[in-house]
């Protein structure tokens, strides 16, 4: 896919929330009517888009990502898991266009050589693990295929985005690679060059990994952090519908699909008919936060379980 960057202003026609873009896209009434044409069409590429990046390899995991919502302050602090409207098609839409632009860019800069810092997993794939991926077990057995992606100064294929390069610069407003991206780009339009050369952006790339490094792993630990703490605080006598993802002779790992994580537990818990995809109710306790602890203490098969809270 081409593109051609150029510099401009632009003004916002609507501010338009995913739910409102969803109802549009199901031909329900919506605030964002006038919009309905413009949307279709977006969703009409996003489809092929999607399409595209799964015949060149891409592997799409669709996965509950719940809301989180905090109340109080302190030691008060009230965590609650909020349900909110399902938007497959307007968060495909938007998630479609941004990898789009990012690859599209990356193509752009390394045809001229301007220096950009590229997402790259240039790996190999198994062909099986091609697809848009759902259900938890399904989710659990690709991602034994992957290895995470890592920054770089020369661009290389990204594997599980079946893109044959990507230079994130969508959100600049939340990530520094992409601020960085984005600055290259502009100065290059702007005066015929890029802000940084090489050599400075591989210097920069190696002074700013330790700190990504760390912004990942508390991009990952803080959400757990707040799940722990609402588990902790339902108490240890309520059941949790999960499923199991993977099983061995010592442990069975089990996915909570509403909560959104996953938790390992002894395999003696379980019954001997344990298997992938098998459902149970679980009760959890010895749950610790800060420490990132938290214990299966019962496993029961929801064909046997009777009871009425989950």
């Amino acid at each position: 896919m081409s593109a051609t960057p150029s510099l401009v202003r632009v003004r916002m026609a609507a501010n338009l929330h995913y739910d409102q873009c969803e109802a549009v896209l199901r031909d329900e009434d919506s605030t964002a009517a006038d919009y309905q044409s413009l949307l279709q069409t977006a969703y009409k590429f996003a489809l092929l888009r999607l399409n595209k990046r799964v015949r060149d390899g891409a592997v799409v995991m669709e996965r509950n990502d719940p809301h989180l919502l905090l109340t109080g302050t302190g030691n008060d602090t009230c965590v609650e898991i909020a349900e909110e409207p399902s938007t497959p098609m307007s968060f495909l839409l938007v998630s479609e266009l941004m990898i789009a632009a990012s690859a599209a860019i990356a193509e752009y800069a390394a045809e001229r050589q301007i220096p950009l810092l590229y997402r790259t997993q240039d790996i190999t794939i198994p062909k099986e693990c091609a697809g848009v991926w759902k259900t938890p077990v399904e989710i659990a057995n690709v991602l034994h295929a992957l290895m995470p992606s890592i920054i770089e100064t020369k661009p290389a294929r990204h594997a599980a985005l079946g893109v044959p390069m990507y230079a994130p610069l969508t959100s600049p407003l939340r990530r520094y690679v992409d601020l960085v991206n984005m600055a290259q780009i502009i100065s290059y339009l702007a005066q015929g060059e890029p802000h940084f050369g090489l050599d400075e952006l591989e210097k920069l790339r190696l002074r700013f990994l330790p700190t990504l490094d760390c912004v990942s792993q508390v991009q990952k630990v803080r959400p757990r952090y707040w799940k722990l703490l609402y588990f902790q605080q339902q108490g240890d006598q309520r059941f949790w519908e999960a499923v199991v993802t993977e099983e061995n002779e010592y442990f069975v790992t089990c996915y909570l699909p509403r909560e959104g994580i996953s938790l390992r537990g002894k395999r003696n818990l379980f019954d001997d008919r344990c298997a992938a995809g098998q459902r149970y109710v679980l009760r959890i306790g010895k749950v610790q936060p800060l420490r990132n602890e938290i214990q299966i203490l019962e496993a029961i098969s929801k064909d046997e379980h009777s009871g009425e809270q989950f």
